[in-house]
This record gives structure tokens, sequence and C-alpha cells, in this order.
């Protein structure tokens, strides 16, 4: 019978409709950057009028979204505080890469001018290979509505780390032999050997370039001391990565040479147990630093010990 066929059509229409329906001050924007790549930008509405100064701008971890796993429940405890949280899908979500690392500048410009509407002041937060990227994008000249950089357990450092650039050496050669043979801009598939695991990533070799050959991607690390605006760094302490790229020395060099604003409202905060990092605990911490700097009165540092 054909009742049957209708009858899941009219099943999955309104799940459809529900799950739309499911935050009822969620917009979706479709973004577009020269490059042709189209971003699928979700836009927390504020929730709490005493909110409406903040808003946020999210970014990503590498392989996730704004919508999957612990980056959705991250930007929704922020939003539940009560502030507009901007979230934008970066051609980092998916294996097939988009655009090369440059153009994200122009894409974050864009979540910026979002967030900033109706005079809101901005922070810019970013998870794992997300804050590392936040870190690159703070250490430029920002748009002036941007008060704050928060940056969680970054991990994307391909100068300064000798292990990633182990990692992903072979196909950093095979992509410089595609450009050199003129196939720069043809997509293919690179791959990467980790603990014996084979990853693929399909973009053109020129985007691989822009992120992974140590002589063409940015040193994100060495920004951090460029960095103009106050800081909240996240580092796991048991994150051995953490430990071999001195990320606390580097912070406390942005500290002895920033101004004096930045070193009074700028923490770097060491956390000890895995379960800090998720939601909920990242927030409240990371809106503990926001509430301080909105009222001018943070301390420098901060370490903060494992709690239960």
């Amino acid at each position: 019978m054909s009742v049957k066929p209708l009858s899941i059509r009219i099943i999955f229409l309104l799940i459809v409709v529900l799950a739309s329906c499911s935050h009822p001050g969620k917009k979706i924007l479709d973004v577009e950057v020269d490059d042709g790549y189209v971003s699928r930008m979700i836009v927390l509405a504020e929730t709490d009028q005493q909110a409406t100064q903040v808003s946020f701008v999210y970014l990503h971890d590498r392989y996730s979204r704004p919508d999957l796993g612990d980056d959705k429940a991250l930007l929704r405890e922020l939003n539940e505080w009560g502030y507009r949280v901007v979230a934008p899908t970066m051609p980092w979500a998916r294996d097939a890469w988009h655009i090369p690392y440059h153009s994200n500048r122009q894409l974050l410009d864009q979540a910026v001018a979002e967030a900033a509407q109706d005079g809101k002041k901005v922070i810019l937060i970013g998870r794992a290979f997300g804050g590392s990227h936040i870190l690159g994008y703070g250490s430029d000249d920002l748009p002036e509505s941007v008060t704050g950089i928060i940056s969680i357990t970054p991990n994307h450092f391909v100068r300064a780390s000798e292990e990633i650039q182990a990692i992903t050496q072979l196909s950093v050669a095979e992509a410089r032999k595609r450009l050199h043979n003129g196939q720069g801009d043809e997509p293919t598939v690179l791959s990467q050997f980790h603990r014996d695991e084979r990853f693929y990533q399909r973009m053109t070799p020129r985007v691989y370039l822009s992120y992974y050959d140590p002589s063409k991607a940015p040193d994100l690390l060495e920004g951090i001391t460029n960095i103009r605006k106050p800081l909240l760094l996240v580092a796991f302490e048991e994150n051995r990565l953490m430990r071999v790229l001195h990320l606390e020395p580097r912070f406390e060099s942005l500290m002895v040479h920033a101004p004096q604003n930045i070193q009074k409202n700028s923490r770097y905060l060491k956390i000890y147990d895995p379960s800090q990092a998720k939601a909920p605990k990242m927030a409240d911490m990371v809106m503990q630093w926001v509430v301080a700097l909105n009222q001018k009165d943070q301390p420098q540092t901060q370490t903060i010990s494992q709690e239960n």
C-alpha cells in the first residue's frame, strides 16, 4: 500500500520541523568568501538582557562542527549563560578542506561583524584546532569590537612541533611535488601517519601546504607574543604537547611586553582533570573570566587545581 511510505514521509517531516524549532533563537546563515567556500554559520541569539553587551565568536575543533559533540555542548552552555554566540563552520570541519589558511580571515571578519551587531563587544573563543587558529587571527589587526580572546587547549603549532612535522612529512613532500608540477590547484588525497594509523585528507596541494608546510604555515605559537587584546589561555597540564612547546613561558613573554591593561586582564589557566575541558565546567571557567573582564578587575594569572 502507498499509505506506509506516505506516513514515513510525514513522520520525517515532523522530525525536521521539531528539530528546527528546538532552539527558538537559532538562525543559520550561508556565508561565502572570495575563494568560493560557503560556511554554514550558526547564530544563537542572546537569552538574557543582562548579557547583551557581549557576544562570542566560536571556532570549533578539526573534523568537528559547531553542531557536533563537545563543540555543540560548549557553545550551547555559553548561550545558556545568556550570550549571543556566532559559530561559523570552518573549512577544516571535514576531510575535504576547501580554502587556504589566509582565507579564514575573511570568514572570521564576517562572523565578528554578525556578533557585533547592536554595538556588542565580541569575545573570540576557539577549542583545540580552533583554539590555535583563534590565536593566529588574534595576533593580527582586529576589528574594534573585539575585546578579548579565549584559546582552549590549542594543539596545532606546525612550525614549533617536531611531532606534527614528522606526521605530515611525506604528505608535505607530495604536495610540494604536485605544486611544482603545476598541479597545486587540483584536488587530491593526501595521507598522514600517526601512531600506526593512516589518515586521509582531500584538498588541493596549495591548501594543504598553507596549513602544514613549516615554511608556509603561520607561526601560531610565536603569534601569541603579538596579541594586543586580553587573553585567556587554557592548557591541559597533562598534555605533553603543552610541555614540549613551553606554552606557559610564551604566555609569560606576552605579559612582559604587553600593555598594562592586557597584563591586568589576561590569564593562563592550568587544568589537571580532563573533565574540566568539557562543558559545562569549561563554560563556568570561561564565564568567570568574561564577567571579570567586563568589570576590568581580573588578576594576571591563576592556576586551577583538579576539581571533583
